[in-house]
């Protein structure tokens, strides 16, 4: 009967679903407001690639037009460094104003057109921070002052074995990269490696490798870091106490500032120094074991100083601020830079990239400056996956490079290529 009939161009895509994730899209390091629920592939991974082993496994099932559509509709990107993009920008870049009375004037009281005027909001805010930006980055050298960037390479899986079918479909380790490179160069820079076996990336973690990082230069008085938006690794209470905390020990630095670059519109130093790292990455090919990757990160630059955690390094950072928000407590997503100096307890913070300096005293009465305890045990990795590993990986490496992936700890957590240890973070407060 006539509408009753199944298309012939009507597939069933969850066929094409599973051996999409057959190859193990993982999530991003990052929590950003606009891609929650992205996941990634590695750069050696292509649809091209992936339609191709398909096409050997379901021969004439669908077109690579269909393929390359469940891809998109399964929110999965391929991981190219320098290719972020702003989505507000993308969605106004086509926008024609309608309203009759909209002026040209530059001055944003004179627009009508509501688009307008957050358009030109938008661009201005953007062209103001990346002028902070530069500012810093020309600022003449003093013992005193490091400006850096920091950023979190995005998607690092090991063993990286390019050509070889087994790896791209055995669940690898993933390792993190957490980098902190000066405005001007990238000599000099400090490279924070870790892997899932030793710890996460929840907001502890990631402020125990700020600490880490700031301690290699003792004798500067004054961090400025800039950074991205990304709120559950750069704008969380457990970071800015972790932060509160350090400046007022002993040995601390007299004050650290956070500068965040806009979302969509934040390439810096860092970036330009992971980009130095997959060239090198390419260029050794196969990636073995951790030596081999802080192999490949030492000769992006051989100033670099490169750092690999152990568990003992990473401290159990908790938040120390008001569970419920404050009166003078400002929502996270509104920050545009936070310092916390010696001696004080507050938070010192801007709304707007050049405003006034506000203060907020954002920690508990009770709440104490003093070094939590660092983690006595590694985290481990699920006992399948290091089997995985192992049994079907282990074999294709030589002898000598197989001793890292035996002494593997294994334990009960989950697996970070698709799941999220991370704190959650609240905006409100």
């Amino acid at each position: 009967m006539r509408g009753r009939h199944k298309p012939p161009n009507c597939v069933d895509e969850t066929i094409i679903t599973d051996h999409i994730n057959s190859f193990n899209p993982q999530i991003s390091h990052y929590r950003r407001e606009h891609a929650p629920r992205r996941r990634y592939l590695p750069p050696e991974v292509t649809i091209k690639s992936m339609f191709a082993d398909f096409l050997l496994k379901h021969p004439g099932f669908c077109s690579y037009d269909k393929y390359r559509k469940v891809v998109q509709k399964l929110n999965i990107s391929f991981c190219k460094l320098g290719e972020e993009e702003c989505e507000f920008c993308l969605i106004n870049a086509s926008h024609k104003c309608q309203s009759t009375d909209a002026t040209v004037n530059n001055n944003l009281n004179e627009i009508s057109c509501r688009e307008c005027q957050l358009i030109r909001e938008h661009k201005s805010s953007v062209d103001t921070v990346r002028k902070l930006y530069t500012k810093d980055k020309e600022r003449p050298w003093s013992s005193d002052y490091s400006f850096r960037s920091v950023d979190l390479q995005k998607v690092l899986m090991m063993p990286r074995l390019p050509g070889v079918k087994t790896a791209v479909f055995t669940r690898r380790l993933v390792v993190f990269h957490e980098t902190f490179v000066p405005l001007k160069s990238l000599d000099n820079s400090v490279s924070v490696l870790w892997h899932e076996a030793i710890s996460g990336r929840n907001a502890e973690d990631i402020a125990s490798t700020f600490i880490c990082a700031m301690k290699q230069e003792p004798d500067v008085s004054h961090f400025i870091l800039w950074m991205d938006n990304c709120s559950a690794q750069n704008k969380n209470w457990v970071v800015f106490t972790a932060m509160c905390a350090f400046v007022n020990t002993e040995l601390g630095p007299q004050s650290v500032t956070f500068k965040y670059l806009i979302t969509g519109h934040t390439f810096m130093s860092a970036d330009a120094f992971h980009a130095k790292v997959e060239k090198e990455i390419r260029a050794k090919k196969n990636l073995f074991d951790f030596d081999d990757l802080k192999e490949a990160v030492s000769n992006a630059n051989k100033t670099a100083k490169v750092m690999s955690l152990e568990a003992a390094d990473f401290q159990m950072w908790k938040s120390g601020a008001y569970r419920t928000r404050q009166q003078d407590s400002p929502l996270l997503s509104s920050l545009h830079q936070v310092r916390f100096i010696k001696g004080s307890r507050s938070m010192y913070y801007k709304l707007d990239p050049c405003g006034n300096e506000l203060e907020c005293n954002f920690l508990t009465k009770k709440f104490k400056l003093t070094q939590p305890v660092s983690k006595s045990v590694s985290r481990g990795i699920p006992g399948v996956k290091k089997t995985d590993i192992v049994t079907k990986l282990c074999p294709l490496m030589p002898e000598q490079k197989q001793q890292f992936w035996r002494d593997l700890t294994v334990c009960d957590v989950p697996d970070l290529i698709d799941s999220d240890d991370r704190l959650t973070v609240d905006e409100n407060n």
